[in-house]
């Protein structure tokens, strides 16, 4: 940091022989600019230290006859002063122990040693140490007596050497190590295994290796780092998965390599990135985001690219991301960007299903690059199923992106002929049922029926077969009407929120034995729908509610059966009356966006999110006057979210839009166009053909229709219908 502003610079030197400094915003921008001279031609090296100990980084820069100090003045002015070390390599470090930084310079096969003066000058070397050729070396204590000694690696035909300093800035050499002939490129002392003492890594031509330190300035052990053919070109150590263990860094050809070690001298991974640049010619490493950890900055003659260290990414899901026919014993995988994770639990690889809640199982995979979770109990055929994979997964020290992605429990065929009445109810609560859901609410693994009716929350029991019994019922907090099930607490348990315009929201929290108890959630009285999903993917259900005012609120779930409003309320732009909105991964980044469906005749909007719980408008759909009710699945079957639209306008198309990528939907075809709309309740994807293909069911108040999709997106109208005079259709096998 050579202008004290808290984040990390980087000082190179160039080919012309001018050392050049690159200013770093904070952000990983930076800004060029020239800091001193060099008088003569060729270059060997730079390094900063505060040489003149005022409390700033200078600038030491090398060439083949001497070395230059580019004293930091502050303010990013630097005076350039001619240091009189004859040179070729060069490192800093405090050998006498007077608290002020010396030199140490090779030439010609012999190390100098050049203490500083007190004043930041050198007035001329005090001590040589023969060494033949050499190519790199470093400083350090490594016998743990508290001075500074010297490991110098060689050229061509010079073994490596260790120096063992007394202090006052005299060394004698007390091992050597290595094969004589191998060519290093870059000596670096760090605490491979742990154990308090510094071992050598010496990036290497030939064979990169950790040599072992033994305490007492001899070497005990060996560890190869990558190939023995790699061709090293520069390396470095730092802790790049923030794990508090030693890692190496190294640049070769056209690629740079991480290996991540254990802590204990042994290899956690070893990563390749591949065809980076080509001519790499050197490389290091910093914090160059200020995100706190490592990052890595690579050249060759003519470019430098800044690589960032980022968390472990989810490359593949099994079922894959809106898969409309999982089979029910289907146990749920990712894939992760990382060859080595830590075993997770069913808490941080969240599986919850709308019709079954959040589920119990075990959760495999540790010291893979995938983990599998198999719950406990099977799905049920047409169960939504939300996964997230928190934060919380880490893969060697380092924590993934969170991820979320849903799938559809597969239906079995059928014949597409539904009975007229198979079944009447047994009611002991007389009126009409105000939008019943559905679910395994008492956990038999058959689907029951929730609803409102009036002022009562009513709770129909499934016998297997599908005679439904009323088996409890309790007054309703308000008269909102049942909406939509999840496991709101992931207890296990399926809960139902329920939300109606004019009165506020309830949840009722099921106990898994078929009864339940409630709390409010004051939502706004302008509510007009709502939308369920774990919109800041930390693996509990959210909820968003649209407003005819124009203003759509965010809830986010604490896990303890409270939500907080998220401030301030969405607001897009342009405004207009909300209806229904639906969930779903729009653009395939791992988080759940919004599709708004709108009152009168504004435009459906869709919304992106950032991945926590924050909203943009990315763009409007061409949709006809009053498209209230959108719905997010996979219609043409290609993997990504698509979205249907229904009207509740007289002899207008409801629409099919087709997600094409790169968020951008097409207009793939139209149905429904109606001569009347009772009162309008929306559409439905449903698999009741069982063929994989999501069917829509449409219904008002007067009419039930139904279109089986014939693939790609087209849709057939079915000569099956079902009477009016009803409340919402919900779709599940009760039989």
């Amino acid at each position: 940091d050579i202008d004290g502003d808290g984040d990390i610079d980087i000082v190179g030197q160039t080919a012309n022989a001018f050392p050049r400094a690159f200013i770093n915003n904070g952000s990983g921008v930076f800004t060029p600019m020239n800091i001193g001279s060099m008088p003569d031609a060729g270059w060997a090296g730079v390094r900063m230290a505060d040489m003149d100990n005022d409390g700033d980084l200078d600038v030491l820069t090398g060439n083949n006859s001497t070395v230059r100090i580019q004293r930091n003045n502050g303010g990013l002015s630097f005076t350039s002063i001619n240091a009189g070390v004859s040179n070729g390599e060069f490192e800093v470090g405090d050998f006498n122990g007077d608290g002020w930084m010396d030199i140490v310079s090779e030439n010609s096969g012999t190390l100098r040693i050049w203490l500083n003066d007190q004043t930041g000058a050198f007035p001329g070397f005090t001590s040589t140490l023969s060494t033949g050729s050499l190519s790199s070396f470093d400083v350090g204590d490594v016998n743990n007596d508290g001075r500074m000694d010297i490991v110098a690696c060689g050229d061509a035909g010079t073994i490596n050497q260790i120096w063992i300093g007394n202090g006052l800035g005299s060394f004698v050499q007390s091992a050597t190590f290595g094969v004589a002939g191998n060519t290093s490129v870059q000596t670096r002392l760090l605490d491979w295994n742990g154990d308090g003492i510094l071992d050598i890594l010496d990036g290497n031509w030939t064979q990169t290796t950790v040599y072992l330190s033994d305490g007492v300035g001899g070497i005990s052990g060996t560890v190869a780092i990558g190939g023995a053919t790699d061709g090293d070109r520069q390396a470095e150590v730092g802790d790049f998965n923030g794990d508090g263990n030693i890692d190496v860094f190294r640049s070769y050809d056209t690629n740079f390599a991480v290996t991540l070690g254990d802590g204990s001298g042994g290899i956690l991974q070893h990563k390749v990135f591949s065809g980076v640049i080509s001519g790499l010619a050197t490389g290091t490493v910093g914090d160059w985001d200020g995100d706190g950890d490592l990052d890595v900055v690579i050249s060759n003659n003519t470019t430098t690219q800044f690589h960032y260290n980022q968390t472990i990414n989810v490359v593949a899901t099994t079922p894959p991301q809106n898969y409309p026919y999982a089979l029910l014993n289907s146990n749920v995988s990712a894939t992760f960007d990382w060859d080595n994770m830590n075993a997770a639990t069913t808490s941080q690889f969240v599986v919850n299903g709308d019709k079954s809640g959040w589920r119990a199982g075990a959760v495999s995979g540790a010291g893979t690059s995938a983990l599998t979770h198999n719950p406990t109990d099977d799905l049920l055929p047409n169960e939504r199923v939300r996964v997230t994979l928190t934060s919380a997964i880490f893969g060697t020290g380092k924590s993934i992106e969170p991820y979320v992605f849903e799938f559809v429990g597969v239906t079995a065929g059928g014949p597409t002929v539904f009975n007229a009445v198979s079944k009447a109810f047994n009611v002991s609560t007389g009126g009409a049922p105000n939008h019943p859901v559905v679910g395994d609410f008492d956990n038999d693994g058959d689907e029951d029926i929730l609803t409102v009716i009036g002022s009562a929350l009513v709770y129909y029991s499934n016998d297997g077969n599908g005679q439904m019994t009323e088996t409890w019922s309790a007054a309703a907090p308000t008269g909102a009407p049942t909406r939509y099930p999840g496991d709101f607490d992931n207890d296990g348990n399926l809960d139902v929120l329920s939300l109606g315009t004019g009165a506020s929201t309830f949840v009722a929290w099921g106990t898994g034995t078929g009864t339940f108890t409630t709390t409010t959630v004051a939502t706004s009285t302008a509510a007009t729908g709502l939308a369920v999903a774990d919109f800041d993917a930390d693996g509990d259900l959210d909820f968003v509610v649209p407003t005819g005012a124009g203003t759509m609120e965010r809830w986010s779930n604490n896990g303890n059966r409270t939500f907080t409003a998220l401030t301030p309320a969405y607001d897009p732009t342009p405004s207009g009356a909300a209806a229904n909105a639906a969930a779903g991964d729009l653009d395939s980044d791992g988080d759940m966006d919004l599709v708004l469906g709108m009152q009168g005749a504004d435009s459906v909007r869709l919304l992106l999110n950032d991945g926590s719980f924050n909203f943009t408008l990315h763009s409007t759909l061409a949709t006809p006057n009053a498209a209230q009710e959108p719905v997010i699945g996979d219609i043409d079957g290609d993997g990504d979210a698509d979205i249907a639209i229904g009207t509740n306008a007289a002899a207008t198309d409801n629409q099919i839009y087709l997600n094409q990528g790169g968020m951008s939907f097409t207009l793939s075809g139209t149905f429904g166009n109606y001569a009347s709309r009772g009162e309008y309740f929306g559409l439905a994807l449903v698999d009741y053909t069982g063929d994989g293909l999501l069917d829509i069911i449409d219904s008002d108040a007067s009419q039930y229709y139904f279109y089986e999709n014939t693939g790609g997106g087209s849709f057939l109208a079915s000569s099956f219908t079902l009477p009016g005079g009803f409340s919402r259709a919900v779709a599940a096998d009760f039989d």
